[in-house]
C-alpha cells in the first residue's frame, strides 16, 4: 500500500501495477496450463496422435501431421482432403501450384538458434475472389534440397498410393530459390536443372510429342521477384537512372515474351545497342526496334513489380541471381545467345565506325544479363507459359481444355496466404 500514490488510492485502486518481468512470468505460467507436455517435441507427437485419433472422416490419410523429424527439425502437414483436391486438379489438366517459404511465422529454435521456415504449397480457388487453398505445409529449420525433396516425396507418395495419380502438376510457380527448384524438378520430373534446360530447348524447337510435353511439370520463377532482382543488379553497374529504367523495360520484354523467335530478336537488338561502341545505322535501327516494342506492348504494369517489398532481407537474398558456371556452360539456351552475341561482335568489327559515340555502350551490362540470366531463359520468361501443346510435333491444332495464354505469373497467391 505504501507504494501506491495518493491519487490512485483516492479512486479506490489498491493494486500495485506489476513490473514487465512479473507480468511476463504470469503469462508464461498461464500458457503452461494449456500445454500437453512441457517438452515441445513430445507435445508435437501428442498433437499428431490426437488429430489422427479424432479423424473419423478420412480412411486413406489419417490426421494432419504426417511427419515429424527432430534433427533436422521438420513437420510435414496435410490431410486427405487436400491431397484429393490436388489429384483432382492434376487430372483436370489445370493444376498450377504456388510454392514459397517465409521466416516470419515461426520463432527461431535450437542452440544456436536457427531460422525456422514455413513452406506452403497452395493453389488458387476455382471460385473467383475466394482465398487460395493450402494443399501441403512444411515447417523446418533445414532449407535444403534434401529436406524439401523429402517433404514433396511424401505428397507424391500419397498421390500415387491413394489416388493413383502418377503425373505431376502442370506448373509450379516459385521464387528464385535453388533448393525449391531442384526439389520440385527431382520429385515431379525426376531430373536436374541441366536436364530440364535441355528438355525445354527441345520443346520450344518442336522436337517433342504431346505426350512428352504433357508429362512435363513446368517450373517458373515469380515475375515480380525476378525483375526486382534484375533491377537491383543493373543499378550496381549503372548510375544513370534513365538507362537503368530502359534496361529494366527491355528485361520486362524478355520476361513476358512467349515466342522464342521474338525473344531472340529482342536479345539481338539489346546486345547490338549496348555492345556497339558507335552509333551506327545498325545500332540506331535496333534502338528503334526496342522502343517500338516497349511502346506497342505497354509494360508499365510489369515495371511496377520492381517496387515490390520483401518481408525481410534473408528472403531477398534467397532470390539473388548468381552466375553458376557449370549450369551456364551446359545450357543450350546460353550457347544460342552467346553465338548471337559473338556474331554481332564480329559484324561490328567489319564496319568502319562512325564518329558519333553510342551513349548506351556498356559491355558490362550485356555480360551481366548474358551470364546471369540467359542460360535460365525457360525458368523466368513466358516461352513455356500457357498451352505448351503449341510446340508439339505431332499435332497442328490444340483441342480440349483451353489454357489461358498468359505471359507472366507471380507468387502473390502464396505471399497473400502468408499474411
Amino acid at each position: 500500500m505504501n507504494e501506491i500514490d495518493a491519487e490512485s488510492l483516492k479512486f479506490g485502486n489498491e493494486t500495485v501495477c506489476q513490473s514487465k518481468t512479473v507480468l511476463q512470468k504470469a503469462v508464461s505460467e498461464g500458457r503452461i496450463n494449456t500445454y500437453l507436455h512441457e517438452d515441445t517435441f513430445k507435445e508435437l507427437i501428442l498433437v499428431r496422435d490426437i488429430l489422427a485419433a479424432e479423424d473419423i472422416d478420412n480412411n486413406k490419410i489419417e490426421g494432419y501431421i504426417q511427419h515429424i523429424s527432430y534433427d533436422p527439425f521438420q513437420i510435414a502437414m496435410f490431410e486427405e482432403t487436400q491431397i484429393k483436391i490436388l489429384a483432382h486438379k492434376i487430372k483436370a489438366g489445370n493444376c498450377v501450384l504456388y510454392f514459397d517459404a517465409t521466416g516470419t511465422v515461426v520463432e527461431k529454435s535450437g542452440s544456436p538458434a536457427k531460422t525456422v521456415l514455413y513452406f506452403a504449397l497452395i493453389c488458387k480457388s476455382d471460385v473467383q475472389g475466394d482465398p487460395p487453398i493450402p494443399l501441403a505445409e512444411l515447417i523446418t529449420s533445414d532449407n535444403t534440397t534434401l529436406s524439401i525433396t523429402t517433404f514433396l516425396h511424401k505428397v507424391k507418395y500419397c498421390l500415387v498410393k491413394h489416388f493413383y495419380e502418377r503425373s505431376g502438376p502442370q506448373r509450379i510457380e516459385t521464387d528464385f530459390s535453388w533448393a525449391l527448384i531442384h526439389a520440385c524438378l527431382l520429385v515431379f520430373n525426376t531430373e536436374d536443372v541441366t536436364r530440364y534446360g535441355s528438355r525445354s530447348w527441345n520443346i520450344v524447337h518442336h522436337k517433342c510429342s504431346t505426350a512428352v510435353i504433357n508429362h512435363f511439370t513446368i517450373m517458373h520463377i515469380c515475375a515480380s521477384h525476378m525483375i526486382k532482382a534484375a533491377k537491383r543488379q543493373v543499378e550496381s553497374k549503372i548510375i544513370d537512372p534513365a538507362h537503368v529504367d530502359f534496361i529494366v523495360r527491355i528485361f520486362a520484354l524478355l520476361q513476358n515474351e512467349r515466342d522464342f523467335a521474338r525473344l531472340t530478336k529482342i536479345w539481338t537488338s539489346f546486345f547490338t545497342v549496348f555492345a556497339g561502341k558507335y552509333l551506327t545505322e545498325t545500332v540506331q535501327n535496333s534502338l528503334e526496334t526496342l522502343n517500338n516494342m516497349i511502346n506497342t506492348i505497354g509494360i508499365e504494369d510489369y515495371i511496377d513489380d520492381t517496387s515490390y517489398e520483401e518481408k525481410n532481407t534473408a528472403e531477398l537474398e534467397l532470390c539473388e541471381v548468381r552466375q553458376l558456371r557449370p549450369l551456364r556452360l551446359s545450357s543450350p539456351f546460353f550457347d544460342h545467345f552467346l553465338q548471337i552475341s559473338s556474331d554481332i561482335n564480329c559484324e561490328q568489327t567489319k564496319h568502319t565506325p562512325c564518329s558519333t559515340v553510342n551513349g548506351y555502350f556498356n559491355p558490362r551490362i550485356v555480360e551481366l544479363i548474358l551470364n546471369s540470366y540467359m542460360y535460365l531463359v525457360p525458368l523466368w520468361t513466358g516461352i513455356l507459359l500457357g498451352d505448351t501443346n503449341r510446340y508439339a510435333n505431332d499435332m497442328s491444332i490444340t483441342v480440349g481444355h483451353k489454357i489461358p495464354d498468359i505471359t507472366r505469373d507471380t507468387n502473390a497467391s502464396v505471399e497473400n496466404w502468408f499474411k
